[in-house]
């Protein structure tokens, strides 16, 4: 659960075996008013396994959701896979419609452990289980 800059919230979790889902389980998003309204759902999810692991508010009043994805495209799911697992971040507009997504990740296992806002962006971390593959530029190093 996260608040917006407008009082509201964005809930976040996981559903399985859903008929409105598209994969083994996807990541269930409401957004609420200040008053606990429903204003949205929505479902993201490609046709494997993607759950939500982060969730952090925006300054525009939306949401950023770290979501790890073992999902090629389809479902709502517009970004390819490039390995095993990858990072999957969606931005949600105020409205929780998806603005852009984009996955990062190599050939192995990559999980998403955090994300934050900083003054010009996001940062997003996690930890990794793939040599410099897919868009990681960045791999385990022996020294001292």
């Amino acid at each position: 659960v996260v608040q917006t800059t407008d009082l509201g919230f964005f809930v976040a979790g996981n559903i399985q075996n859903s008929s409105k889902g598209y994969g083994s389980k996807d990541a269930w998003i409401i957004r609420l008013d200040k008053n606990g309204k429903e204003l949205s759902q929505l479902i993201l999810g490609g046709k494997g396994l993607d759950e939500v692991e982060k969730m952090i508010p925006t300054k525009d009043g939306g949401a950023l959701l770290g979501i790890y994805s073992r999902s090629s495209i389809g479902g709502t799911k517009k970004t390819e896979n490039l390995g095993e697992g990858d990072y999957w971040i969606v931005k949600l507009d105020k409205n929780g419609k998806v603005e852009w997504e984009k996955n990062y990740g190599g050939k192995g296992d990559d999980h998403l452990r955090t994300l934050a806002l900083t003054s010009t962006g996001y940062l997003i971390g996690g930890e990794s289980r793939s040599e410099r593959s897919g868009n990681k530029t960045v791999g385990i190093e022996e020294g001292t």
